[in-house]
């Protein structure tokens, strides 16, 4: 045996060695741990396939070949190694994709033209890879898991050679939807994937059997022309039977009107809101631009199991409760007497099951009531949503499905009583669900469909569900009921964006996204105008942070008044030409001018979402009076 034989046996000795200490799982290996004299570098060389399409053959720059895998361990964890010649060094790689020259290129026995990653399946190009801004454009926020995770880098070690495309090249093309819903005057860039790519650009044809109907031109842009359906054809240029098609709906235009300004009222009610605040908080409101004025009725839950609601038990407290039909009338009437128009909501909290939760000592005690508070939310926070999840996993189950028609019994029996106020006093709209959050949106069985049908024997003016977005994520990705609705309030929550401190074009940029990601798709599946509710907060650097309670002090957060005003700016500005908005809700609007809470506790409400007596009001009126022009 030759010296560099010898060289090289006890390379591969020691590097399995060295492989075996670090880790027997390729996802664990750290790239940087191997030492330098492992790694090839083919920098001129290129990763083939052999005659029998069975094996890479790698290369070198000085012609040597390098073939065929040594799977060690677990993990798949492959050598690349010159097996014909008996020396060279060994090539480290994993078994799952590998980073060179700006590409990915996923390493299995022979070459692939498509992979299924994260559940998405990849159209890869003509060499086996993909550039790395591609897979980030498919990816999205996988993106970077992806690359961190199942990603070996190594520079330079060369790359497929590409296929040669023949007249027997067996092609496939795809589209991601086969039906879509247009409306008329709009337009819609259709995605195709044919597979394998071609290095010859455009080679796809688009053809609309009903062009009067829905135009498609040259880059596959969609316009919907009049009410009606049309098949867009897409094939290949020279192979037209290579081809797929898509059934465009288009429906008639809705037209266009710019959005109107609401306020919701802050989520509490007491007596003194009721005789004091209520009449000057709407006076307030209506100065400041608003079109909209919104009530939050407060109820609460008694039970988790079995399930009972209901409003405060002492209905002669003075302090936060629901409100009652002759105050609930006469904000009505002030509200109208304004010019305004009224909406009606309603959330249930647990503060009747927290005052049973609680000890002689927690209801004393300050220190101790805390305490039992956090023992109160750990044990019931979640319980609706541990109930929708075991319906999911379930929903056959009789146990489940009778706990589920007791809540929504309970919900319809609260709902259809304030159904009948709304009636009774020509409330404008009435909101189902709330801003907590809805986990009774994932139960089946038609019975949100039945609880509506109900609520319209009763209630003849209009419905509107909220589906609430936390960060980038609906709550909810398909809405049962929503042709029986007449509006969806979509209701953004924290984090409003990546950046703690964003410049109006920032954050306007974030909300297009948004907007492009979750409600265009929205809008085209239900056609149903949306109104949106923001609660930004006038807190410094907190637009990527989570919620904080107003009713505290919140000392270590410090107040920054222009951060709210830039957000609503950048939101305003976003919104100007979307032909999808019916009006913009700003949550949390507060009943008295100053910012001393009503029972004289310190709080944070010059820190919270309340753009009362704030600059964000000036902006929201300035855009008020902008689009009403």
């Amino acid at each position: 045996m030759d010296v560099m034989s010898k060289i090289a046996k006890s390379s591969l000795v020691f590097l399995l060695a060295f492989i075996m200490t670090i880790s027997t799982a390729a996802s664990e290996y750290q790239v940087n741990s191997i030492p330098e004299r492992f790694v090839v570098r083919m920098q001129e060389g290129k990763m083939v396939m052999d005659e029998k399409e069975k094996a890479w053959v790698g290369i070198d720059k000085k012609g040597k070949n390098y073939e065929g895998w040594l799977k060690i361990g677990e993990g798949d964890i492959r050598l690349f190694w010159n097996w014909r010649e008996g020396e060279g060094t060994p090539v480290l790689i994993c078994n799952k994709a590998i980073l060179s020259d700006g590409k990915i290129y996923f390493v299995e026995d022979k070459l692939v033209y498509s992979k299924v990653i994260q559940g998405k399946t990849i159209s890869l190009e003509e060499d086996g890879g993909i550039t790395l801004r591609e897979l980030e454009k498919v990816l999205g926020k996988g993106y970077k898991e992806f690359i961190s995770k199942e990603v070996l880098h190594i520079e330079g070690i060369g790359y497929p050679a590409p296929r040669k495309l023949t007249d027997k090249t067996i092609y496939s093309l795809k589209t991601a939807q086969s039906k879509i819903d247009l409306i008329q005057d709009e337009n819609y860039q259709l995605q195709a994937t044919l597979t394998p790519k071609t290095s010859q650009g455009n080679v796809l044809i688009y053809s609309s059997d009903h062009p009067e109907i829905a135009f498609v031109d040259e880059d596959g842009i969609v316009y919907g022309i009049a009410p009606g359906t049309a098949a867009i054809t897409i094939s290949m240029k020279n192979k037209k039977s290579v081809a797929c098609k898509v059934i465009i709906n288009v429906k008639g235009s809705i037209p266009k009107k710019t959005q109107d300004l609401g306020c919701v009222f802050f989520d509490y009610y007491d007596n003194e809101v009721a005789t004091k605040y209520q009449d000057s908080a709407i006076d307030a409101m209506r100065k400041d631009g608003a079109k909209w004025a919104s009530y939050i009725n407060t109820y609460s839950y008694y039970d988790d199991e079995p399930i009972k609601m209901g409003g405060v038990r002492d209905k002669s407290t003075p302090l936060m409760r629901e409100i009652r039909e002759e105050e609930f009338k006469r904000m009505v009437e002030k509200v109208h007497s304004q010019g305004m128009k009224f909406s009606a909501q309603s959330q249930f909290m647990y503060d009747e099951m927290l005052q049973d939760f609680l000890s002689p000592e927690g209801k004393s005690s300050p220190d101790v009531y805390w305490k039992e508070c956090q023992a109160f939310w750990q044990k019931f926070g979640g319980f609706l949503s541990v109930k929708a999840d075991e319906w999911n996993r379930n929903p056959s189950g009789s146990l489940i499905n009778t706990y589920w028609d007791q809540w929504f019994a309970e919900y319809e029996r609260i709902l259809l009583e304030y159904a009948s106020w709304c009636e009774k006093y020509n409330v404008d709209l009435l909101v189902l669900g709330e801003y907590q959050g809805n986990p009774s949106y994932k139960i089946g069985g038609q019975r949100w469909e039945k609880l509506i049908a109900n609520i319209r024997k009763v209630y003849s003016g209009k419905l509107v569900a909220v589906v609430n977005v936390y960060g980038d994520t609906p709550e909810v990705k398909e809405l049962s009921f929503a042709n029986q609705l007449d509006y969806i309030n979509i209701n953004f929550q924290e984090n409003y964006s990546k950046k703690s401190n964003p410049t109006v074009s920032e954050f306007k940029q974030e909300q297009e996204t948004k907007f492009d990601q979750i409600i265009e798709p929205l809008y085209r599946q239900y056609t149903k105008k949306i109104i949106i509710t923001v609660s930004y907060k006038s807190a410094a650097n907190w637009a990527n942070q989570p919620w904080f309670e107003v009713t505290t002090a919140q000392l270590d957060i410090q107040r920054d008044f222009g951060l709210q005003a830039r957000m609503y700016e950048g939101l305003f500005q976003a919104l100007e030409d979307e032909p999808w908005i019916e009006a913009v809700w700003s949550n949390g609007y507060y009943w008295m001018q100053s910012y001393d809470y009503i029972n004289g506790r310190l709080n944070a409400i010059d820190k919270g979402q309340s753009i009362r007596s704030k600059p964000a009001a000036q902006v929201c009126y300035k855009w008020a009076n902008k689009l009403s022009k």
